[in-house]
């Protein structure tokens, strides 16, 4: 204990940037992969009698998350179910996903559709080169950017975790209000303390879906 602390003491911990990756509707997307099914085409993967995750031409139709494959189907006649009880496909995508995120820095997985990945070198690099676009606005918190958020409440309109561009003129205070969740990805970056080591674990068995 004495030679842990005294290594706290004596080397101050650096700000790292964390990026949250979390994949869209990811059992969906493997699946519109594997079948060669088109972006426009409804499409929910199920497990038992339930939809655990599916496009968003279903979502448009009324189909949700959890809802009764019945159900799913009386409102949008088209949707096509995929039986997604067998999770191998979804962790080989996930392991695909992971491997290509590493040339970004140290991955960390926390669940089959959602990573961490350290970009502190490759920010850094960035930064050094000059190569933020203008205007950008990074947003550091050393207690976390949650806690950071509730505990300063200056000026801060956009949440914490994004790295946004500021609007012209604003003085990059505020950038607008909350991102869009309707692309493949939803990427959120802030600082954190610790660096990620890469992991295998996913959030339990994966049963999510991908939102």
């Amino acid at each position: 204990r004495a030679g842990s602390f005294l290594l706290q003491e004596t080397t101050p911990m650096k700000a790292r940037a964390i990026v949250l990756l979390d994949l869209d509707y990811f059992y969906c997307q493997v699946e519109m992969l594997r079948n060669g099914l088109p972006a426009e085409r409804p499409v929910a993967v199920t497990q038992k009698f339930l939809v655990v995750t599916c496009n968003y031409p279903a979502r448009s139709s009324g189909v949700a998350k959890l809802m009764r494959t019945t159900e799913a189907v009386a409102r949008c006649p088209d949707l096509r179910l995929i039986a997604g009880e067998d999770l191998t496909p979804y962790r080989e995508a996930s392991d695909e996903a992971m491997q290509a995120l590493r040339a970004f820095g140290p991955v960390q997985r926390v669940g089959l559709d959602e990573f961490f990945i350290d970009v502190t070198a490759v920010a850094e690099a960035r930064a050094s080169a000059g190569a933020w676009a203008p205007g950008t606005h990074v947003h550091t918190a050393a207690q976390g950017t949650t806690t950071a958020e509730a505990l300063a409440r200056t000026g801060t309109a956009y949440r914490p975790m994004d790295l946004r561009a500021a609007s012209s003129g604003s003085g990059g205070s505020n950038s607008g209000g909350g991102s869009s969740n309707k692309s493949g990805s939803d990427s959120r970056s802030g600082s954190g303390g610790g660096s990620s080591g890469s992991s295998s674990g996913s959030s339990s068995s994966g049963g999510g879906g991908g939102g």
